[in-house]
């Protein structure tokens, strides 16, 4: 394999063509490993406007597109499809494949675990129902798959690459998955996640540094608009108001999150008798009382956790009480560490809670929770209000792009509070045929695609 200076002769091809979308990625390894090896490529960008007609062209005969499928990748006369085999091929061409057996086992344990994490993206056209599927996938395959990677770089002991002692198409896949984690392009996936895996961060870093590799990879994301980040109001201190939860304007439809059709609603909360509580203790009854589910794998949703404690303390009569969606005791434990801790990129000058925070042993609440909705599914921020009867009467989902501020969970607190009826926003306008769910769906990074509907994961 090349080594990080430089890389072997290569052939020369009188016609070299990568075809993919104008965007992030499946093709982005092989124009990396293109440009790595010296290699002169025509790199045709198309649109996704323009991809019905390319498929048309494909379907007719009038295109040599195998499979219908992009990227497609054209050597001299011949095109081929399927994205790994054209990063083999290059990466045979420039040095960046290796040519022994137990290495090339080596590097494609990290190339098909990165194409795992890809092609696993569940998708639904439900933001709500997206945003659910999204949660279980960052913590059941996403997660495991960057640990076991980071796992993988560790044991070179900081010095070799992803797959092996030197650079190679592994390392290729590995920047380009993280560099779509980080920018936002899997949808509802903390872009902060690759942080939370030291070897892994600290071999990206290096991979940004080669020159022949930094020019074409996308610079680093800068940090979250305060308009984006939950924290950033209660931190201030201009919305908290002296005699109960502030108020907030009415939200227009497109941005409601709640329905009154919801499957949570009308529902009693199961006892928190059987949560685990690390931080804090089980709290006394009150009216009303708050109950979000959040996740120490989750940084992008720690704002949540600030505002809420800052909402509670502002509003005495407020309870709120944290779940835990962490596999281990110790990641609560964790989690409870890192108080203190300024968190720039999310705007948080200093990370702390000040209500109690719960373990879920064996995932007992929230199976129960599940098991009351009957259809939907509670995940990472979910937020629960209770009456005084101990039924939930609201239930909304936070993100960075639609944090407290921005949501109606304080207007129904202060409706609560006063004995007034909770604003309804009528029932969910998505029909089930056109929710069109699908547990995995590669249509938005098309490597097996029909059509397209564009490079957001």
């Amino acid at each position: 394999m090349a080594d990080a200076g430089g890389g072997p002769r290569v052939p020369e091809f009188h016609t070299l063509r990568v075809t993919y979308f104008d965007g992030p990625g499946r093709a982005d390894p092989i124009r990396l490993a293109l440009r790595w090896g010296g290699l002169t490529f025509e790199d045709e960008r198309i649109s996704v406007a323009e991809w019905p007609s390319l498929k048309a062209q494909g379907e007719s005969g009038d295109r040599d597109l195998p499979l219908l499928q992009l990227p497609a990748l054209t050597v001299n006369t011949r095109v081929y499809g399927h994205s790994m085999a054209q990063l083999r091929f290059v990466g045979r061409v420039v040095g960046l494949y290796p040519t022994d057996p137990l290495q090339q086992l080596e590097v494609d344990e990290i190339v098909e675990t990165t194409q795992e994490l890809l092609n696993r993206a569940p998708q639904s056209r439900s933001p709500d129902k997206k945003r659910s599927l999204r949660e279980e996938f960052t913590k059941s395959v996403m997660i495991p798959g960057l640990r076991f990677m980071d796992g993988r770089i560790a044991a070179r002991g900081g010095e070799g690459y992803a797959g092996g002692d030197t650079l190679s198409i592994a390392d290729l896949c590995l920047v380009s998955l993280c560099s779509l984690i980080e920018h936002g392009n899997f949808e509802f996936v903390p872009a902060t996640l690759c942080n939370q895996f030291p070897a892994l961060t600290r071999l990206l870093g290096r991979l940004r540094d080669l020159p022949k590799l930094k020019e074409h990879l996308p610079a680093p994301p800068p940090p979250p608009a305060v308009a984006e980040v939950a924290a950033a109001p209660s931190m201030t201190g201009g919305d908290a108001g002296s005699g109960g939860a502030p108020a907030v304007e009415e939200l227009p439809p497109v941005q409601l999150r709640t329905w009154s059709d919801d499957s949570f609603l009308g529902k009693r909360l199961p006892a928190l008798s059987t949560l685990d509580f690390v931080g804090g203790t089980c709290p006394a009854p009150k009216t009303p009382l708050v109950v979000v589910l959040w996740a120490n794998y989750s940084e992008a949703d720690f704002g949540l956790l600030v505002d809420l404690s800052a909402l509670a303390k502002a509003t005495p009569r407020v309870g709120v009480v944290g779940v835990s969606c962490d596999p281990k005791r110790s990641d609560v434990e964790a989690f409870l560490g890192r108080f203190g801790a300024a968190m720039p990129e999310l705007k948080i000058p200093e990370l702390r809670v000040d209500f109690p925070l719960a373990y879920d042993p064996n995932k007992g609440f929230r199976t129960a929770l599940n098991e009351v909705s009957g259809q939907s599914k509670a995940g990472v921020s979910t937020t629960l209000v209770v009456d005084a009867e101990g039924v939930i009467v609201w239930k909304e989902q936070f993100s960075l792009m639609h944090p407290l501020e921005k949501g109606q969970l304080r207007r129904q607190l202060q409706r609560l509070l006063a004995g007034e009826p909770l604003v309804s926003n009528g029932p969910c306008p998505v029909s089930a045929e056109d929710e069109d769910d699908g547990e995995y769906d590669n249509d938005s990074i098309p490597d097996v695609s029909d059509d397209s509907d564009g490079l957001l994961l």
